[in-house]
């Protein structure tokens, strides 16, 4: 799998996936852009671009800013299969050099314009809050230092200047106190204008029962040996919400996935659960083989783990199986679409789930509240929590909404079981399913079971603060910063 390596020093502008696919005069290429701001640039791969351009006309464009370096790490072309290519401008880290600086008294902020014509103002306070000079800011514990609460939100600069090489704005305020900010440290603080940041500002894949068509395929070596390899596969997982990895079919790949990001995420079955079939004996319907309902693991918790690791070490040579796998957010959006007071019946209902289980460190009475549908701070899909074996009778709602409760949950289910957007795939030995357990619902087929064969699974969980550490750390050290 093919990644773009930038040259030089760099601040990133956009990502792209792109994609191959035949053509009959030959291969074709397919760009999508995933994060989620207009994207500028002049010259540098104009075939790319202007293609781009042509298919993305309301998120690529042109202006005159620097040429960007993209090329392949080992040939010095693009990548030729599936991939992402990241887009940076060259900042030029420690040569950004301030035009002019004014200090405006009315809008009590500092006004600054760069060389290259860009203009921003900074809020006197926030300047005073993030000084960073030895007396408000470690270097080394890389923390504040400043006590916000002896801080006069009033506070403003008696004076305001740039240095004589004009790479720093320096202020002396009202309290005596004296800062210093780099032109090149201001450039990636603009407030609303930031650049887009690698973790959170990634534009989403959402996906119907067609994504085996690009669901893409890795091998747990290659993300083992190549920091390349897992930096692209953990952008797959974050903007496709799933990923297929080719293990081996033996006990402990999960465990050596979870050391490779971090850690895995204890819970109460311990690090990883091995699920084989007992249906006499079963302490939950993932040890039976019957059919087990679309789902997201651990509701019950009142933070359920953010990623989900399936091993298949022994399937079931018998009929059935299948995992069952749906994008929640894919349907959340049409159900926003298609039924606003459905979905803002599951956005504001808060529903009780529990579970009753003796897990590895004893017995357990877990219990939690979330609403079907949760919502971030933007009014995006956060967190889909279905889970009907887990669900309790309890609903602490008037009873003139209870039906109105049943009605919306059935609706959205419906969508969820539709098979336009139900993705069935029955893994193979050493087959890991890696799915994010906020987004994929994931359920799985009833199975025969023989007396020669156990269908044999092992299962464990990641935090998506640790992934995302880790993609932030390979950013760097890959040299895409």
């Amino acid at each position: 799998m093919g990644m773009a390596n930038i040259m030089g020093r760099t601040r990133l502008l956009q990502i792209f996936r792109i994609g191959y696919h035949s053509k009959p005069n030959g291969q074709g290429m397919s760009l999508q852009c995933i994060t989620g701001q207009r994207f500028v640039c002049s010259g540098g791969c104009p075939g790319l671009l202007k293609r781009a351009n042509r298919e993305q006309p309301n998120v690529v464009g042109f202006s005159a800013v620097s040429k960007p370096c993209i090329r392949n790490a080992s040939s010095g072309r693009l990548p030729n299969q599936d991939g992402f290519i990241i887009l940076h401008q060259h900042s030029d880290s420690g040569k950004q050099v301030f035009e002019k600086v004014n200090d405006d008294v009315d809008y009590r902020s500092v006004v600054v314009k760069w060389t290259d014509g860009q203009v921003q103002d900074y809020p006197y306070v926030w300047l005073r809050d993030n000084c960073r000079c030895e007396k408000c800011f470690h270097p080394s514990a890389f923390s504040k230092l400043l006590n916000f609460s002896k801080i006069d939100v009033s506070v403003q600069p008696s004076q305001v200047r740039l240095s004589d090489d004009r790479r720093n704005v320096e202020l002396e305020w009202d309290d005596g106190h004296s800062s210093s900010f780099n032109a090149t440290w201001l450039r990636q603080y603009r407030f609303d204008e930031s650049p887009p940041d690698l973790t959170f500002d990634l534009e989403l894949d959402l996906w119907d029962s067609t994504v085996g068509d690009r669901l893409k395929e890795f091998t747990i070596e290659d993300i083992l040996s190549s920091d390349e390899c897992l930096y692209n596969w953990i952008m797959e997982l974050k903007t496709l919400g799933l990923t297929l990895i080719k293990a081996g079919a033996i006990d402990g790949e999960v465990p050596r996935m979870g050391e490779r990001i971090s850690f895995l995420h204890n819970t109460q079955f311990g690090y990883t659960t091995h699920l084989k079939a007992k249906p006499d004996d079963a302490s939950s319907l993932a040890f039976t083989n019957t059919d087990f309902p679309m789902h997201s693991d651990l509701v019950f918790n009142y933070r359920p783990p953010g990623i989900l690791l399936l091993h298949c070490i022994e399937q079931a040579k018998g009929g059935g199986g299948e995992n069952w796998l749906v994008d929640g957010y894919k349907v959340t959006e049409d159900l926003r679409v298609d039924d606003p007071e459905t979905f803002k019946c599951l956005t504001e209902t808060e529903v009780e789930f529990f579970d009753t289980i003796k897990g590895t460190y004893g017995v357990n009475q877990l219990r939690a509240r979330h609403p079907t549908i949760k919502l971030d701070a933007k009014g995006r899909p956060e967190r889909i929590n279905v889970c009907d074996h887990g669900r309790d009778a309890l609903l602490r709602i008037p009873t003139n909404q209870v039906r109105p409760f049943y009605d919306a949950l059935s609706a959205f289910q419906k969508k969820l079981a539709s098979p336009q957007n139900l993705f069935p795939i029955k893994l193979g030995h050493g087959d890991m399913l890696v799915v994010d357990n906020r987004r994929v619902l994931h359920g799985r087929s009833g199975f025969t079971m023989t007396e020669n064969n156990c269908r044999h699974f092992e299962g464990s969980y990641l935090e998506w603060e640790q992934v995302d550490s880790r993609l932030r750390v390979l950013h760097k050290d890959l040299g895409y910063d």
